[in-house]
């Protein structure tokens, strides 16, 4: 998990938070603390059903298990994909 850390301006947890994934308050909340939109921010977790619902709010979803070997190379791809913005 720290050898993702250069991909990245700042790493969030919802751990122990009063809004909880799913609910999209969760994820309005790190987007309203980053000062970004969700389109800016990615989402990496192990859990769809969960973590994905970001989607919902046009914030994009990385799935990762713990027995996949190539998270790095996972995580520079979804970086490198274009923004999708809801003006596009």
């Amino acid at each position: 998990r720290d050898a993702m850390l250069q991909y990245f301006d700042a790493v969030l947890s919802l751990n122990g938070k009063e809004e909880m994934k799913p609910q999209l308050t969760a994820f309005w909340r790190m987007c309203h603390f980053l000062m970004i939109p969700p389109e800016r921010c990615l989402m990496v977790g192990d859990k769809p059903e969960a973590d994905g619902a970001c989607q919902q709010i046009g914030m994009p979803y990385l799935h990762v298990t713990c027995q996949d070997t190539d998270i790095y190379q996972k995580v520079r791809q979804k970086l490198q994909e274009p923004i999708l913005s809801a003006d596009s």
